[in-house]
């Protein structure tokens, strides 16, 4: 297969359509980058203007690397609009000054979107009021649910329905003492309701207590972060 170098990515050109999408995505993502520069005025040091370049190199680098990744050369629909507010989206996030792991995780949800002939335009903008200000040891917490969900889901006794944790299961989980209340956990977890990442619902084995259940966007951001942990 042939390939071409744009001024920007190496991309694979299976068709002339697929090189023109790429050349589209690639200048839409310069240009847009472009944008999350902030003016430099009188009143900015010289140490704060270097921080802010620096962390504009940074996103560019996490977005391209993650849309080098992504089968950009899959893409033959000639109208690309949809990509513009998921750009937007991670822009904002920029401007934010938010963590470098989130910023891989919107990268790579954005990646996700661009095969799609229908892709959703406010995946990364929604991900991004999710994810903002999320530590790494929320993120930790998120890989901690998540293999906790995956073990019950393959354990004999789920019942196809209830698939849940608690402080409880993520103490255990984490192999230490449980010590009651567990102020820090509860906290993150109440942290990722208000997140729309989990939603508290019932245990039918049990009276009382705080159970969690993950929704839609918890999938979707623990796909897009599974590759950078």
């Amino acid at each position: 297969m042939s390939t071409e170098t744009s001024d920007y990515l190496p991309v694979p050109r299976p068709t002339e359509g697929a090189r023109d999408a790429a050349k589209y995505v690639s200048s839409l993502i310069e240009d847009g980058l472009s944008l999350a520069a902030i003016p430099f005025g009188a009143t900015v040091t010289r140490a704060a203007q270097s921080y802010l370049e620096r962390r504009e190199t940074q996103a560019r680098e996490i977005l391209f690397a993650a849309v080098k990744e992504g089968n950009i050369h899959l893409l033959t629909n000639p109208d690309y609009e949809h990509l513009i507010p998921n750009i937007f989206g991670y822009l904002e996030a920029v401007r934010r000054g938010e963590y470098i792991h989130n910023l891989r995780i919107l990268a790579n949800l954005f990646a996700g979107e661009l095969p799609r002939p229908s892709a959703d335009p406010g995946k990364v903008r929604r991900a991004a009021r999710r994810l903002e200000a999320m530590s790494s040891e929320d993120l930790n917490l998120l890989y901690d649910i998540n293999a906790i969900f995956v073990a019950k889901s393959q354990a004999k006794d789920f019942d196809g329905f209830h698939l849940f944790v608690d402080d409880r299961d993520i103490v255990k989980y984490r192999q230490r003492d449980y010590v009651s209340p567990e102020q820090e956990i509860n906290s993150q977890l109440a942290d990722m309701v208000s997140r729309g990442l989990l939603y508290i619902g019932s245990n039918p084995g049990a009276f009382g207590g705080q159970y969690y259940y993950k929704t839609e966007a918890f999938e979707e951001i623990m796909a897009a972060a599974r590759s950078i942990n």
